[in-house]
């Protein structure tokens, strides 16, 4: 089936919005250890 618009490339990209996670004290671990995997894939996907 054919296209009734050809696909056009954006002139440019969306804004991104970048977030700041960080663990402080009084913090429950569970959210800690959600924090650290967080910014460790982040970091992951970012250089890779």
């Amino acid at each position: 089936m054919p296209l009734k618009v050809k696909p056009a490339r954006p002139a440019r990209l969306p804004d991104g919005v970048r977030l700041a996670f960080r663990v402080e004290r009084g913090m429950p671990a569970v959210w800690q250890t959600w924090v650290r995997d967080l910014t460790y894939w982040h970091g992951s996907l970012e250089e890779g």
